[in-house]
């Protein structure tokens, strides 16, 4: 999930219902693992640990923090991964030729993968966005929701597009561009 989205509160209900989630949180210090919380004791998450060097907590509820830093500090909360900081990663550095090994968490390996494809929506969704600006505290939410059905009907439309066109990919033949699949799908729905 995006920092926007993870909270403890929001993994452990997710984890009620018998789904796991992970992603990164934008406050430093977690309530669940903050002066002692949950069955731990205090933990400081002032420390912002060298590149390459990773905290790691676990609550009773099985939710797990890491303070991870890469090229800079990164929360992560998680209710699918343990503590271990069990792989590499290879990272490069400034003013250094070639590329240099860190240990990283499992949890931050995954987390980058994903993220891959939420970063591709959020661009996708922004180049051709119908945000304005509201008075009303729900028409962000409205006008992000109209945005994400019209990113899906635009990757709907490529897969099924290749499909009807065995051998060819969607790239290949530019069948139709973006800007004019938003202005049909926009006048098919007016």
């Amino acid at each position: 999930m995006d920092n926007l989205f993870t909270t403890p509160d929001a993994l452990l209900e997710l984890q009620k219902m018998d789904h796991g989630g992970a992603g990164t949180w934008r406050r430093q210090v977690p309530p669940p693992f903050a002066a002692g919380g949950k069955g731990i004791g205090k933990v400081n998450w002032g420390k912002v640990p060298e590149r390459g060097d990773c905290i790691g907590y676990v609550s009773q509820d099985g939710l797990t923090a890491h303070l991870w830093h890469d090229s800079r500090p990164l929360n992560i909360l998680s209710t699918i991964h343990g503590p271990e900081v069990d792989r590499e990663v290879n990272r490069r550095m400034r003013g250094v030729s070639g590329r240099s090994t860190y240990q990283a968490p499992r949890s931050a390996i995954d987390y980058n993968i994903c993220m891959l494809a939420t970063d591709k929506f959020d661009q996708m969704r922004g180049a051709y966005s119908v945000q304005k600006r509201a008075v009303k505290p729900w028409f962000p939410l409205y006008f992000w929701i109209l945005d994400a059905a019209a990113v899906n009907a635009w990757c709907l439309h490529q897969k099924f597009w290749e499909q009807e066109n065995p051998g060819m990919t969607f790239k290949d033949d530019n069948a139709l561009k973006r800007s004019d699949f938003q202005l049909e799908l926009v006048e098919l729905l007016a």
